[in-house]
């Protein structure tokens, strides 16, 4: 799953728990392990007041067959 962190500081670029902020944002995909740092990093940002945005994934675009203007159909 992915994730969209805001920072309490708007403008803050650094690292904060292993993560990269610019601009006071960073996206970071959290896998199912409690146990991988970014799935920790992401409840130590729960807990401190951050803001946790999920990032919903692309739909892949629509693969259906299209037919030509004045085609019999």
């Amino acid at each position: 799953m992915q994730y969209r962190i805001t920072a309490p500081v708007i403008d803050f670029t650094g690292v904060s728990a292993g993560v990269n902020f610019t601009g006071g944002t960073a996206d970071i995909d959290v896998p199912d392990d409690p146990q991988h740092p970014n799935a920790r990093a992401l409840a130590y940002f729960r807990s401190q007041g951050y803001g946790v945005d999920e990032i919903e994934p692309e739909k892949p675009a629509s693969t259906r067959k299209t037919t030509p203007k004045g085609a019999d159909q």
